[in-house]
């Protein structure tokens, strides 16, 4: 079985990013049944992971994640992460 989801980005607001120590862990309740069973689970990252505050200039949000991140999609139950998405460049 395989469990697809899509457009992953763990954000509060625009403003202020989730960091490790605010994640809510339980943030895949509703599909963490889903995600652990499936023998292949995969989501697409719609930020990419960077500490960095160089943002490029763009219209609309440049938008990131701690790379800590990783650590909760794998926690998740994630075995794939894609990261070709029109925010990848964002920083």
């Amino acid at each position: 079985s395989v469990f697809v989801s899509g457009d992953f980005c763990p954000l509060k607001d625009k403003k202020n990013l989730l960091m490790p120590k605010n994640i809510n862990k339980n943030i895949f309740d509703e599909f963490s049944e889903f995600i652990q069973n499936a023998e292949l689970s995969i989501t697409n990252l719609e930020c990419p992971l960077t500490t960095s505050d160089c943002a490029i200039k763009k219209i609309g949000p440049n938008i990131k994640v701690h790379p800590d991140t990783a650590k909760l999609l794998k926690d998740a139950g994630f075995n794939l992460v894609t990261l070709a998405n029109n925010h990848i460049y964002d920083f």
